[in-house]
């Protein structure tokens, strides 16, 4: 008598497919929304300018408290911090008082459509999901 070999079950394919399929779709979720770049970004401008639409992993901390708030965060002197507002003005300042209290590493992105645009977001999706 000769052992039959048996045959692979059907759950097994399907298993694969299902396999390719999740990581196939992991992929475009990572294309489609690639992670922020190194570093804190923070909105500098008012808490209403805030709600209307922000970088979506973005913190508020008003330009005028910067310091404070960069110092509550409780972010290193070297870490890399990114700052925006309205056009650029209010975040040139926040960078300026950052720089002076002896942080390192701070890039003015400028105004909030070039911040939207760097973090790969679009106007329809700033502001569905808060920072601080």
């Amino acid at each position: 008598m000769i052992p039959s070999n048996p045959t692979p079950a059907p759950v097994s394919s399907r298993l694969c497919l299902l396999l390719i399929l999740t990581l196939l779709t992991v992929t475009a979720c990572a294309i489609n929304n690639p992670p922020p770049e190194r570093g804190t970004w923070i909105d500098v401008r008012t808490a209403a300018e805030y709600d209307d639409g922000h970088v979506s992993f973005a913190h508020h901390i008003p330009h005028q408290d910067i310091l404070a708030g960069v110092r509550e965060l409780g972010l290193a002197r070297d870490e890399p911090i990114l700052v925006y507002c309205g056009s650029g003005r209010r975040a040139g300042l926040a960078r300026d008082t950052l720089l002076a209290a002896g942080y390192t590493d701070v890039e003015n992105l400028g105004g909030i459509d070039d911040a939207l645009e760097r973090a790969g977001e679009d106007t329809a999706q700033a502001g569905e999901s808060a920072g601080d």
